[in-house]
């Protein structure tokens, strides 16, 4: 909370995910930071469950053409995985999307596998029950030349 003579500014995040920002004077801002903060009071934080599962690119638009491709990688998330990532989100990224947390944790335990090799992240959830998924090693960095035998194999499956 800012306050300058009589402007302030507010910004306050609930467990459920809802957002307060407002600025203007004091009075103003602390009455509708009362009515919000009122109307939070029963939230609890969401109950995550289940698995996910994330493709997860990665590139380096610095680098010369041909070679902005860092590779890609498959990642499981667990539930528990994204509840430890979700108070990360919320401090750094607090007007982050509903879910965040999910490709947050991807990211980290890419990194803790060694397959996050830096650089812009793109993702993608897939289905955990995706009948392709048994053609690639979860967890493991893969190369241009890797993605483009194993897109090779399913193209010439069907």
């Amino acid at each position: 909370m800012l306050t300058f003579k009589d402007h302030m500014h507010s910004m306050i995040m609930c467990v459920c995910g809802d957002v307060f920002h407002e600025s203007g004077s004091s009075e103003v801002v602390r009455q509708k930071e009362r009515t919000w903060t009122k109307a939070h009071r029963h939230c609890k934080l969401p109950k995550r469950e289940g698995r996910k599962v994330f493709w997860l690119s990665f590139c380096d638009g610095a680098r010369h053409k041909g070679q902005q491709f860092l590779g890609a990688c498959i990642v499981e998330v667990t539930a528990a995985e994204a509840d430890e990532a979700a108070i990360d989100v919320m401090l750094m990224f607090p007007l982050a999307q509903p879910g965040a947390e999910w490709i947050a944790a991807a990211s980290r335990k890419a990194h803790r596998l060694g397959c996050n090799p830096g650089g812009e992240m793109a993702s993608m959830e897939i289905e955990p029950d995706h009948p392709n998924l048994e053609r690639y090693e979860f967890g493991v960095l893969m190369d241009r030349a890797t993605v483009e035998r194993i897109d090779a194999d399913i193209l010439d499956a069907d």
